[in-house]
C-alpha cells in the first residue's frame, strides 16, 4: 500500500537512492540536494512500506509564484498514478498561485505537465548555467 506524506523529509540515503533511480545528476552533491529538500517550502514523498518512492518539492514566495524544482517516481513504481498524487497534492497547495514554473527536459515530462493543464512558454527566456559539481 502506497503512503503519501507532506513535508517529512527523508533521509539522505533514501533520498540518493531515489535520485539515483531515475539517472539524475543530483546525486553528484548529495549535501546539497539534501539542504535543497529540507529548504523547500513544500515536499511531498511517496512510500511502499519503508522505501522511498517518489518525491515532489515546491520553493514560493507563499503569495505570487512557485517552482516545482523536482517531481520523480522511481522507475518500478512509475505508470501507477503515484506522479499524478504528488502533483494534486503541489497543485492542491499552491494552483491558486499566479505564477507556477516546471522546468521540464524531455518529452514525457512535458506530456505529463499538459495532463495538469500547464503550457509550454514561447516567449520566456531561459537561460542556464552548466553544472558544477561539489
Amino acid at each position: 500500500m502506497i503512503r503519501f506524506k507532506e513535508n517529512h523529509i527523508p533521509s539522505a540515503q533514501k533520498t540518493i537512492e531515489l535520485y539515483r533511480s531515475v539517472g539524475w545528476g543530483h546525486t553528484k552533491c548529495p549535501n546539497s540536494l539534501n539542504q535543497a529538500i529540507k529548504k523547500s517550502d513544500f515536499v511531498v514523498t511517496a512510500w511502499d512500506g519503508d522505501k522511498l518512492i517518489g518525491l515532489g518539492r515546491a520553493i514560493s514566495d507563499s503569495a505570487l509564484t512557485v517552482y516545482f524544482p523536482d517531481i520523480l517516481v522511481h522507475p518500478n513504481w512509475q505508470r501507477k498514478k503515484i506522479g499524478t498524487e504528488i502533483m494534486k497534492r503541489l497543485l492542491g497547495k499552491y494552483g491558486n498561485f499566479h505564477n507556477q514554473v516546471f522546468i521540464a527536459e524531455d518529452k514525457i515530462a512535458k506530456q505529463f505537465y499538459k495532463k495538469f493543464g500547464f503550457v509550454e512558454e514561447t516567449s520566456a527566456l531561459s537561460i542556464t548555467k552548466p553544472f558544477q559539481p561539489e
